[in-house]
């Protein structure tokens, strides 16, 4: 969530909770460095990763849900494990396929697509994601994990050092 206070010349201060939305409003309002390449056909290969990133996403709210449901988890096994495949399905035959052939998902610069993905990545990394088994998305997390920017850019109780659940447990 974003609340914009810092613009009270454009009215009441602006609240938003939808995190592409929020990328792209602070794409506009502050332009000292743009996340976002100047070449048309550049900006579109951004802009398709930065929704490929909010449909990647998705495949992870069901393996979230089940594993919250403590309480019925063994009945539900078969649907965790198809959730966790469709997520190794896209991380090594679209993104790693990406990574293998650009250090950014947009190209050579970090750009808002890298905005969107990197923190499904790290979260997926906290709860116990097999990241060591997709070469290229390895080298890139490693990479931004790096930035004095992911470093500061962790949600409220998050350390480096501290881990979620695991997501991807052996369920045999």
């Amino acid at each position: 969530m974003i609340d914009d206070t810092n613009t009270p010349e454009k009215g009441d201060p602006l609240v938003m909770y939808e995190s592409q939305a929020i990328l792209l409003y602070l794409e506009q309002q502050y332009k000292t460095v743009s996340l976002v390449p100047s070449d048309p056909r550049e900006a579109a290969i951004v802009y398709m990763r930065q929704a490929e990133s909010d449909s990647f996403g998705m495949l992870i709210d069901p393996l979230e849900y089940l594993f919250e449901k403590k309480a019925c988890y063994l009945q539900h096994i078969p649907e965790v494990i198809k959730a966790r495949k469709a997520i190794e399905h896209e991380m090594e035959n679209l993104w790693n396929v990406y990574l293998e052939k650009t250090t950014f998902l947009g190209g050579e610069k970090m750009s808002i697509a890298d905005c969107a993905f990197f923190p499904l990545l790290r979260y997926l990394v906290r709860h116990g994601f097999p990241i060591g088994n997709y070469r290229f998305v390895k080298r890139y997390y490693k990479l931004i994990e790096e930035r004095e920017s992911a470093k500061h850019a962790n949600p409220i109780g998050w350390t480096r050092e501290t881990k979620g659940k695991n997501l991807f447990r052996d369920l045999s």
